[in-house]
């Protein structure tokens, strides 16, 4: 009687344990599908761009100040057709004072005035002032990770791992300029497959919502 009563304890322990971790797959589950929802309804706007420098047109650049990675982008971003460019000599008089400042013994500089050219206008994006050049939208995201975990207001925070492929425009044949490719070495990866992160907010059981703060927030990547 003992016994049985021992293995029936040990059964019924079992089959709760089984329940409790089927409830919490099944929550995970629903969760992934929840942010997996989100991602795909919500960064359809969104556009991968050029992000190594933040870019301001027409952009005044007087040498020798600018002569390291900085000017070089914008040479390569010349020779791919997005920009071009006049250059000039001129002197201290001619030079804001913020340039005197720092080569008040150079009597004479290189100033050169970077303009988009109509290609570069197709692809050129603007953001709180600053720009970005952009070529293509994530597609085909899929979650890799999903930790849930409480925050100090009690709220569950679902952190996020998703991956997506980079769909290029069909136009932006300038990303495979082997200039750009050598400035911006972000886009010899864009072949393979990305990855971001993004902390949600589980609202209820059927909603949630970024934290403000995401990558998912940003029209530009």
């Amino acid at each position: 009687m003992t016994k049985n009563f021992q293995r029936m304890k040990k059964t019924v322990l079992l089959i709760f344990l089984i329940f409790l971790t089927n409830c919490k797959d099944t929550s995970q589950s629903a969760d992934s599908q929840s942010v997996l929802d989100y991602l795909n309804g919500n960064i359809g706007n969104v556009e991968i761009c050029l992000k190594d420098q933040e870019f301001r047109f027409p952009d005044v650049i007087v040498a020798p100040k600018y002569n390291g990675k900085g000017l070089a982008q914008l040479d390569a971003l010349v020779i791919a057709g997005l920009l071009h460019e006049t250059e000039e000599t001129v002197s201290d008089a001619d030079i804001a004072p913020k340039y005197i400042y720092h080569y008040k013994r150079h009597h004479q500089m290189e100033r050169k005035t970077f303009y988009l050219t109509d290609l570069g206008l197709k692809f050129y994006r603007t953001n709180k002032n600053v720009g970005y050049f952009c070529y293509g939208r994530p597609e085909d995201i899929k979650i890799e990770q999903l930790n849930p975990a409480k925050n100090g207001q009690g709220e569950l925070i679902l952190n996020t791992t998703f991956s997506y492929h980079i769909k290029i425009n069909p136009e932006a044949t300038w990303i495979s300029n082997s200039w750009i490719q050598r400035e911006f070495p972000q886009v010899n990866q864009i072949s393979k497959r990305q990855t971001a992160r993004q902390q949600f907010i589980k609202i209820n059981k059927n909603s949630i919502k970024p934290v403000p703060s995401g990558i998912v927030n940003n029209r530009y990547w």
